[in-house]
């Protein structure tokens, strides 16, 4: 077992009966946060409100948070927030920060959301810039896995952030298999694994996939499935160009609508398939009954 490891079991298996006074936890708090500003540390909390600021031209809309009872406001050009929906939409979601100052007549701190990213922007472009440069030693190609937090999701993209960068992911890098809303697969501030495929450290973009972390269904297809022959398959999606049909994990076909039935999402079909197209990763077929409907 290792140093470490004693430590954290050391820390959690100790426990005392005797119960901490308000004045004692907010002690505690408020040394908690003087360190974070002494030592220019990172410190974490869910934004729980949003409150103006200041006075006259410079009132301004701030984040509010809390380090045990004790307040802490970020103002939103603090919080690298473009507008105050955007500031908004944080809401109730953990914030990454830096202590920035203390106002000790109105008894809170200062926090800035951007210091803190920019501290592990640096930190994470180092540590991708060292797996790349070992990969290319070797001569193999990069796999870079890391994990990243959901910030905001709607139907066709995600807002990510990776050790304080954020970069917009694609519904198409989500899966193999066809999706019809993003919002039905993942949550704010879930943690997903991306693979990093390339990152810019002077324009501070990264690109990322979540789809290359999971098996390639392609490499298996013709073992399945072939031209001219009839398979079943459900309905994963209906758009105005044609009906997206899932014949297994990360394999759909893309089907024309039907002449005198309207297909629905869960139905039940006999496609046959007319072309596969292994290099895009795509397959045609025209579906040739219902099998059965979708339980509504």
């Amino acid at each position: 077992m290792s140093e470490e490891t004693m430590l954290d079991i050391f820390v959690e298996g100790y426990q005392t009966n005797e119960p901490i006074t308000e004045e004692e936890e907010r002690q505690r708090a408020l040394e908690k946060v003087y360190s974070a500003r002494q030592n220019s540390t990172i410190l974490q909390s869910e934004m729980i409100a949003i409150e103006n600021h200041g006075q006259g031209e410079n009132d301004t809309p701030c984040a509010v948070v809390r380090i045990g009872t004790v307040k802490g406001i970020i103002p939103m050009e603090q919080m690298e927030a473009k507008d105050y929906r955007q500031l908004r939409n944080m809401m109730g979601t953990s914030i990454d920060f830096k202590v920035i100052g203390i106002d000790r007549e109105r008894d809170l701190f200062i926090g800035s959301r951007k210091a803190a990213l920019e501290h592990m922007k640096g930190a994470t472009f180092n540590r991708l810039e060292e797996a790349f440069r070992k990969a290319e030693e070797k001569g193999v190609e990069s796999n870079v896995i890391v994990n990243a937090v959901v910030r905001f999701v709607n139907k066709n993209y995600m807002l990510l952030q990776i050790g304080g960068i954020e970069t917009t992911m694609d519904v198409s890098e989500y899966d193999y298999d066809w999706i019809n809303d993003l919002r039905e697969k993942v949550k704010v501030e879930e943690k997903i694994p991306v693979k990093v495929l390339s990152f810019d450290r002077e324009n501070e973009r990264i690109e990322v996939s979540r789809k290359q972390t999971i098996s390639d269904p392609w490499i298996n297809v013709r073992k399945f499935y072939n031209e001219r022959f009839e398979y079943s398959g459900t309905v994963s999606g209906v758009r105005e160009f044609g009906n997206f049909i899932k014949l297994m994990p990360g394999i759909n076909c893309l089907a024309p609508h039907m002449k005198f039935e309207a297909l629905n999402a869960g139905d039940k079909v006999l496609v046959r398939i007319r072309e596969i197209d292994e290099e895009n990763q795509k397959i045609t077929g025209r579906v040739i009954k219902v099998i059965q409907r979708a339980k509504k």
